[in-house]
This record gives structure tokens, C-alpha cells and sequence, in this order.
């Protein structure tokens, strides 16, 4: 596996996790403590359930195309994109939670939990990664360029077994039709050796 690739499920799998750990934690002078509740949020929710999505993109285009070789520049692109949104939806998340707590003019307590900083870091590792380990040729515009104009490349893998497959095809067509005395043996031969040199 490329080191892009391998880079870039890492981080898409520290963004996974990181969305399921305290990204901020409240308390009202030790009150909520106190009662037993629970006084952390995670990021599985609102604007963090955009990072989440962004973090499992990553981790699917990463296994797209050729294991090899570094992403092409269509899902490169949408890697990049999809790590300027969770982090954009991160920094969001985490200034909407002390926005709340200036609201509690004072008395309520927020901290910076675990999972965001992690998620923070993995965002990082998502952009970083896909941008060092792309082959020089690459450039933004050049990736712009290519979702716009639609060019999302198979694997060639599919191609060459849908050939296969249709020589197949045509094969049993010619046995059936030199079977059935439809044609001579002689045409039975040029036609699959036609059929093969293609």
C-alpha cells in the first residue's frame, strides 16, 4: 500500500474514533458532578456529524484504485475537501461550546476534551498526508479541474474482465453456432481466431 493511502486511513480512523470521545466537557462549579450526570459531549452530533462523514470519506477513497500508487486527482481532491470540512466543522463545534459557556456569565466550566483534540490533529494528518505524498504533478486547480470535468478513472481491472467476459460470450456463441450446423468448421476456426487477436 502507498504511504499516501496508508497515511490517510490512519488519520481517517483517529478521526472515527476521536468523534466518539469528550470533545468538551461542562460543569457548573462541580454541581453536575455532583448529581452523577454526565457533563461531556462527543462529537457524534450537530456540526460534528460533518466531520465524522469527512473522516469516513478519507478512509474510503484511500482504498479506491491501485493500492500502490498515491490517489489520482479526482479523490485526491475530494480528500483535501473532505479534510477542510471536518476541520472547518471542528474549530465550528468547538467555538459554539465556549460560546455557551460565556453565556453561563461565568459559572459554567468548559474544557477542551480529548476527542476534539485528537479529531483536531487527525484533520491536520488528513490534509498534510494527502498533500506531501501526491505526485509533483498535482495541483488544485488541476484537481478542481478534474471533478468538474467528470474524470473519476476505474481501475483497469474492470476493464480487462469485461473483455474477458465478452470474448467468453462470443466464444459459446461460436460452439453453440458450430453445433447446430449453422457454420462450417473451417469458418468455426477464423471466426475464433478473429475473436482472439482482437
Amino acid at each position: 500500500m502507498h504511504r499516501q493511502r496508508r497515511f490517510l486511513l490512519i488519520a481517517a480512523g483517529l478521526g472515527v474514533i476521536a468523534t466518539f470521545l469528550p470533545w468538551v466537557k461542562m460543569d457548573v462549579g462541580g454541581f453536575l458532578e455532583g448529581l452523577g450526570v454526565n457533563n461531556s459531549v462527543n462529537g457524534f452530533r450537530s456540526i460534528g456529524l460533518l466531520a465524522f462523514i469527512g473522516f469516513v470519506v478519507c478512509g474510503i477513497l484511500a482504498f479506491y484504485g491501485a493500492q500502490d500508487k498515491p490517489l489520482d486527482k479526482v479523490p485526491w481532491f475530494v480528500v483535501l475537501v473532505a479534510g477542510v470540512i471536518a476541520l472547518s466543522c471542528i474549530s465550528i463545534f468547538l467555538v459554539k461550546a465556549s460560546n455557551y459557556a460565556e453565556l453561563g456569565m461565568g459559572m459554567v466550566q468548559t474544557s477542551i476534551g480529548a476527542g476534539a483534540l485528537l479529531a483536531l490533529g487527525a484533520a491536520l494528518f488528513t490534509l498534510v498526508s494527502a498533500w506531501l505524498f501526491k505526485p509533483n504533478n498535482y495541483t488544485l486547480r488541476d484537481g478542481w479541474e478534474a471533478v468538474t470535468k467528470g474524470k473519476l478513472s476505474l481501475p483497469a481491472t474492470n476493464k480487462t474482465s469485461n473483455s474477458n467476459l465478452t470474448r467468453m460470450e462470443e466464444l459459446e456463441k461460436l460452439i453453440t453456432m458450430k453445433n447446430e450446423g449453422k457454420i462450417t468448421e473451417e469458418e468455426y476456426q477464423r471466426l475464433k481466431a478473429e475473436l482472439f487477436s482482437k
